[in-house]
């Protein structure tokens, strides 16, 4: 049974107002960017989207070796609203371990001795919400802020 509040009026986690401004500023970026489509009442975001169910939103402020601010998360707390019960994985995507990236390289070292071997790292920001979700799902992905409810809409939810 899915617990997220139907009328809209829960309160996201103490995080989301404890970072309020750092909060907002994403969500604004992500509107910005077109991920994010705002709806003044839980009323009209139905409408548009079918029964939604808003999950209660946290923050995550990462800062750097200086202190500052280096990155800020919005997390979406679909384990407490119920929605991660009725998820059905198809298959379990695991990330490679330190030892697993040490044998490829060693690997790499040996196949082209000599060589330069350039390690990168990515980070790719909004990757999550380049994730395909299928129509039934959309109505899950859905939250609180203070210019009311947001309904997540990536490019791949457009692309359908």
């Amino acid at each position: 049974k899915f617990v997220a509040p139907q009328g809209g009026g829960f309160v996201n986690y103490a995080s989301f107002k404890e970072h309020g401004g750092l909060a907002e500023k994403e969500l604004d970026r992500e509107y910005l960017v077109g991920y994010l489509q705002w709806y003044g009442s839980k009323k009209q975001m139905d409408s548009a989207h079918v029964q939604t169910w808003p999950s209660k939103v946290a923050v995550i402020v990462k800062l750097d070796k200086d202190g500052r601010i280096s990155k800020v998360r919005l997390v979406h707390d679909l384990r407490r609203s119920g929605v991660n019960a009725k998820v059905k994985l198809c298959e379990r995507l695991v990330l490679p371990r330190i030892g697993d990236v040490l044998e490829d390289l060693l690997d790499l070292l040996a196949a082209h001795p000599g060589a330069d071997i350039e390690l990168t790292v990515a980070d790719f920001k909004d990757a999550f919400k380049q994730l395909k979700v299928g129509p039934a799902e959309r109505k899950y992905l859905c939250g609180k802020g203070s210019m009311g409810l947001g309904f997540l809409q990536n490019s791949s939810l457009r692309s359908w």
